[in-house]
């Protein structure tokens, strides 16, 4: 059951917060005093003299849980009288006709209309025991939000007590981020914790940075399910594992309703081990660079990356300056389309299909320095490129075989240069490419290259095909 808890935190300090708490809170539009029901509008009734909705049970109560299940302890208006009344007949929905009567569909729940101002706010200070949707201008639901922990400032989580304050809160709100790992002075401040738990908190509104951080070594977050905002975790020294068991959506949205561009984006952490994002389902940008690099002379274990139900990214990066030990596991196997560019520069990567579903990359397909799998194989790739960018696989030395049998077009030039193993090259489907350049690869058949030349109607002037195995004068 919901807590009707508004906390607004103000920085006073640093490492210090001053919380305002209302308990419970108390938001109708219709407060008139009266003797009896006809004194009220016709959707209303009169309890302890005060116009309510006639949705309210009646029943007194001090708490929340003095109330029947599914419901919720509220006073009227003014009064100082606390009476049950429905939070929801029909916990999910997609429109108002799969609620009751009197109640509508808000954010995916059955809500009491009564219970939340659903547009035209501005400050937090508009939405009485709620909060203001940052983009939206619409206040929140508490049926929906729980309790919630709201600023229009900065939150800075400097130190083991304010990591524990978290701890009981549903929802956290900060309109300029929140930062784990900073105080008050905008300075990284150290938290001695094993864990960095975010606890309780399943609904995050802006940024959340996890940074800076020597003595911690799981990030985690069990119960959080959805980011109205970019996740950084970075500069974490001694940080192995990172665990959102439960988070489905990095994600903000415009008041149109239109997606935001927001980032994961986990970057520095040196003694990384294990990602783990079983759920994630919605992102625009996934960044894993230079982690695993350990202290230069010993290094961790090789990356476990798991992020299985993504579909479709905007844009994926991943890379690690050599030496590292690379990714060890590998499971992107939803991933469908990349809207702009897919980059990876890791040394060492499973032998293993990387992205077994991906059809399509709208910008450059970057593969460089794969110096561990002898094969790259995409078997639904279609299409790949943009006006500028294509594809480029380079500088892979173990590299024998590359493989995208279903690839048609590359919009966008070819580069499959200074590969020392690469001796099969199978595209069998293109045909439609401007220009390629396929060279520096001395175990790949010159004649290969010609054929692919043929293949796509390019003449002379629009491939290269250098320093390969053999010369193109041997070609029939």
């Amino acid at each position: 059951m919901w807590s009707s808890k508004h906390v607004a935190v103000v920085l006073v300090g640093v490492g210090a917060w001053a919380l305002i708490a209302c308990e419970p809170f108390a938001f109708f539009a219709t407060n008139n005093p009266c003797e009896d029901d006809s004194n009220c509008p016709i959707t209303d009734q009169c309890l302890a003299g005060v116009c309510v909705s006639a949705l309210y049970t009646g029943e007194s109560c001090t708490v929340n849980e003095d109330c029947s299940d599914g419901q919720g302890c509220n006073n009227l208006g003014d009064s100082p009288d606390f009476l049950c009344y429905p939070l929801s007949a029909d916990a999910e929905c997609t429109a108002d006709d799969g609620c009751t009567d009197g109640f509508v569909c808000w954010l995916g729940s059955c809500t009491d209309p009564e219970l939340f101002a659903p547009d035209n706010c501005t400050w937090h200070e508009d939405c009485p025991g709620s909060f203001c949707i940052p983009n939206q201008s619409k206040c929140a639901s508490p049926a929906v939000y729980g309790t919630s922990l709201v600023t229009d400032d900065y939150l800075y989580i400097g130190d083991e007590d304010a990591l524990a304050d978290l701890q009981g809160y549903d929802t956290i709100v900060s309109d300029y981020g929140i930062y784990v790992g900073t105080n008050a002075s905008s300075n990284p401040a150290e938290i001695d914790v094993a864990t960095i738990d975010l606890g309780s908190v399943t609904t995050v509104f802006g940024d959340l940075y996890i940074q800076n951080q020597d003595t911690a070594t799981v990030v985690s977050g069990d119960n959080l399910k959805t980011i109205r905002g970019s996740l950084y975790i970075q500069q974490n020294n001694a940080v192995t594992t990172i665990s959102f068991p439960a988070l489905e959506e990095v994600q903000e949205y415009y008041a149109d309703g239109s997606p935001g561009y927001t980032s994961l984006d986990i970057s520095e952490n040196r003694q990384l081990e294990t990602v783990s994002l079983p759920s994630l389902q919605t992102l625009a940008s996934f960044t894993l660079d230079y982690n695993s690099e350990g202290d230069g002379a010993t290094f961790p274990a090789p990356l476990t990356l798991s992020a299985p139900g993504l579909t479709d990214l905007t844009y994926f990066s991943v890379g690690c300056d050599d030496p590292c030990p690379g990714v060890g596991t590998f499971d992107l196997q939803g991933l469908t389309s990349v809207t702009n560019s897919l980059d990876m520069d890791f040394p060492v990567l499973p032998d293993v299909a990387l992205f077994p579903h991906l059809v399509e990359v709208g910008g450059r397909l970057w593969l460089r320095d794969l110096n561990g799998p002898t094969t790259l194989s995409f078997p639904e790739l279609v299409s790949v490129g943009g006006d500028t960018w294509g594809l480029t696989v380079a500088n892979s030395s173990t590299l024998t075989t590359l493989s995208a049998p279903l690839l048609t077009a590359v919009t966008g030039p070819i580069e499959i240069t200074y590969n020392d193993a690469l001796s099969t090259l199978s595209l069998p489907m293109l045909t439609d490419v401007s220009t390629f350049d396929i060279s520096g690869n001395p175990m790949l058949d010159t004649c290969v290259v010609e054929d692919l030349a043929d293949q796509c109607g390019l003449p002379p002037a629009d491939y290269t095909n250098d320093n390969n195995l053999g010369e193109p004068s041997t070609c029939s």
